[in-house]
């Protein structure tokens, strides 16, 4: 599925910092990513400074 994929990106993006198994479930991977903070801190690693804190 591709939600693994994304997790596998989301992973090496973010390292050890990110709790997320491998393979989550769809609930997992959406309430891992539901408040946006995830999100914002694949962007910054991207384009430091890019979401303010």
């Amino acid at each position: 599925a591709r939600r693994f994929q994304a997790a596998a990106w989301l992973r090496s993006t973010l390292g050890e910092s990110l709790k997320l198994s491998p393979q989550p479930s769809e609930e997992e991977f959406l309430s891992c990513l539901r408040n946006g903070l995830v999100l914002c801190n694949a962007i910054n690693k991207i384009k430091p400074g890019a979401v303010p804190k």
